[in-house]
């Protein structure tokens, strides 16, 4: 494998306690996402290329292992993407076919969401179900539902981690959902949210909408503020989940989207670590061996949540 290491590095950490017989030891796992500064991801990095501090003790790393986790995509099926839908499946189809995570489930979220494949180990299988994707005219968007759906399915599985792909024309979502708490469901099951949206090509703010001098709102008008509002919730779950949100316009540049998620994917590892015995809340820093280096340390649980910059 390929090793680089270039300086000024960028470090995303979040905890993920692995069910292990060794838990009972203080065994413990930290996903980690190292990139270059210009985003490009590092590969083959070996435990002594990390530099862990618990609790303000300097701690080896035992294992530091390429991350493999399930992925799920969630696209959007509703009346707003139906111009899109089509053009999503060859670049969804590309992501699967390069992607090393796995297992890969396919969920949509025009009307009720469904799972249109089943998590499964077959990359062949996920990218026909792929091919099978078509929008349902009249339908709204139902993606804080989908996601939920998701949440629930993982919480099954018990993995340390799962990356959640939404491909979505934002639009006025009919899902009756608590958005504070549907990120707590998908902290609990450790789901992080990439969220590729659709760009609304319009100037202005985001307040609701008024009439304008001899006319009245229209369709249109609303149209755009419930885009907005969608893309603010998006934003929010995505942020809260330590996952990423990118707009653009989905015709054309969904490809070059998902391939900066898949970078982020090669980047990452699963860093393995004894955390001696405490009575004080754990704390743990991590640094790679490379001059310059941004660490930033995120929880995908509500157990550890601090920042750290150098």
């Amino acid at each position: 494998m390929l090793r680089t290491l270039a300086a000024g590095a960028v470090l995303t950490v979040a905890t993920c306690s692995l069910a292990t017989a060794q838990t009972a030891m203080s065994a413990r796992s930290v996903l980690v996402s190292v990139s270059d500064a210009s985003g490009q991801p590092i590969i083959g990095l070996l435990p002594e290329d990390f530099l862990l501090d618990a609790n303000g003790m300097a701690i080896e790393a035992l294992e530091a292992t390429p991350a493999r986790y399930p992925l799920v995509i969630l696209v959007d099926t509703g009346t707003a993407a139906r111009e899109f839908v089509t053009t999503f499946r060859a670049p969804l189809r590309k992501l699967v076919e390069r992607t090393a995570l796995s297992p890969i489930a396919v969920v949509t979220f025009g009307d009720t969401p469904v799972f249109a494949v089943k998590f499964t180990p077959d990359a062949q299988r996920a990218s026909k179900g792929l091919n099978g994707l078509f929008a349902r005219p009249e339908t709204p968007s139902y993606l804080m539902d989908g996601l939920h759906r998701v949440a629930e399915e993982v919480k099954r599985m018990e993995v340390p981690v799962v990356d959640a792909i939404v491909v979505t024309a934002p639009s006025f979502d009919a899902s009756r959902r608590d958005t504070d708490r549907l990120v707590r469901d998908l902290l609990a099951s450790h789901v992080r949210v990439h969220v590729v949206a659709h760009r609304t090509r319009v100037s202005g703010n985001s307040a609701t909408p008024a009439p304008k001098a001899g006319r009245s709102v229209t369709s249109a008008d609303m149209m755009v503020y419930t885009a907005r509002e969608q893309v603010a919730v998006l934003t929010d779950i995505a942020r809260s989940t330590g996952g990423s949100l990118q707009q653009v316009d989905l015709q054309g540049g969904l490809d070059d989207a998902l391939q900066q998620i898949h970078a982020r994917h090669l980047g990452e590892y699963i860093v393995d670590y004894i955390m001696p015995a405490t009575d004080k809340p754990e704390s743990l820093r991590l640094k790679v061996r490379l001059p310059g280096t941004r660490v930033t340390m995120m929880s995908l649980t509500p157990a550890m949540d601090e920042s750290k910059k150098e």
